[in-house]
């Protein structure tokens, strides 16, 4: 039974971020996992929680699988599929935060937003004397992991330059 801790609405799921509703998922939508690998014989597909992908060659062959997965998620696993996007590998998507390429990876626009704000958010809670510089390094840390991932040093360089005050230690890192 859920305790009410966990409870966002009455009777309704676990918060996201919550290391129980992680393992909720991998282990609910594992049937996924195996309908797309074994029966619709996808060699390109990657999950993470509730998002993934399927690659091809052909656009067809998308169109098929997405035909066939709206009805398994919606008979088998009771879910709805999230509006599906064919394009080509060199437009682009959106995954995870990123906006990845061939070739190479960039922060989503809405990443780019969030590293704004929270940057800018530690960094008052720095100044005014709410956070000491170690917490805000301890905050700011994960912040930056995220966004080194992509190719991001010209758009971090830039947030950080137009944080007003004196340079803090966190940021000589970043």
């Amino acid at each position: 039974m859920i305790g009410r801790c966990c409870e966002t609405a009455p009777g309704k799921g676990l918060p996201i971020g919550n290391l129980t509703s992680q393992f909720f998922a991998n282990h609910y939508l594992a049937v996924l996992d195996h309908h797309v690998k074994e029966q619709l014989r996808c060699r390109r597909y990657v999950r993470y929680m509730d998002d993934f992908v399927v690659w091809d060659e052909s656009k067809d062959r998308l169109r098929e699988v997405r035909d066939e997965l709206a009805p398994f998620l919606g008979d088998v696993l009771r879910l709805e599929i999230k509006p599906v996007c064919l394009q080509t590998c060199a437009a682009g998507m959106t995954f995870l935060g990123y906006r990845v390429f061939p070739g190479h990876v960039r922060l989503a626009s809405q990443s780019r937003k969030r590293f704004r704000h929270k940057l800018a958010q530690y960094h008052e809670n720095c100044i005014t004397g709410r956070w000491i510089e170690e917490q805000t390094a301890r905050h700011v840390e994960p912040l930056l992991a995220f966004v080194r991932r992509a190719e991001s040093q010209l758009f971090r360089r830039r947030v950080i330059e137009s944080i007003e005050g004196s340079c803090p230690q966190w940021a000589r890192t970043a």
